[in-house]
């Protein structure tokens, strides 16, 4: 369980990190993977600064002291390995199952922070916001109807 703003902290910038490794790696398998999934990969890193810097911005010993979050950490586990990815398909299925489900951890942390402090949930709104674009970008995977970048219209 996640109560304190450190750990949620701590907890996103893993994800983060974790998936631009992932993106990283992917970017790396040939042409057709590379723009998509190096844009991923460095809007990750910016996420990882974003995150760190607003956490040093606005918060002391005393709030930290609080428990303002109940999040349980495995509610959000990803599957950031390259297992079972062997085409572009695959890889973006994988990139859209975890860009929603890093987005509902960043709702729930910004929801759950938001009537003791501002600056958090603000960052996190902004993230989770991040995701839904990056979540739209990608829907063409699993909705052939859609205009996300595996749309076939």
């Amino acid at each position: 369980m996640l109560r304190t703003t450190s750990e949620i902290v701590s907890f996103a910038k893993c994800l983060e990190e974790t998936t631009a490794a992932l993106y990283l790696n992917l970017a790396q398998r040939g042409p057709e993977w590379h723009d998509i999934f190096l844009a991923l990969h460095e809007q990750n890193v910016e996420h990882v600064r974003r995150i760190q810097r607003t956490y040093q911005n606005v918060i002391s010993d005393a709030l930290e002291a609080g428990f303002a979050f109940r999040i349980e950490h495995g509610d959000f586990s990803i599957d950031a390995s390259e297992e079972g990815i062997v085409d572009l398909e695959e890889g973006l299925r994988r990139a859209l199952s975890i860009e929603r489900n890093i987005g509902r951890f960043y709702r729930l942390a910004a929801e759950q922070s938001r009537v003791l402090m501002a600056d958090i949930p603000r960052a996190f709104d902004w993230l989770a916001n991040e995701r839904d674009r990056r979540v739209d970008m990608l829907g063409g995977v699993d909705d052939p109807g859609s205009s996300g970048i595996c749309s076939s219209k």
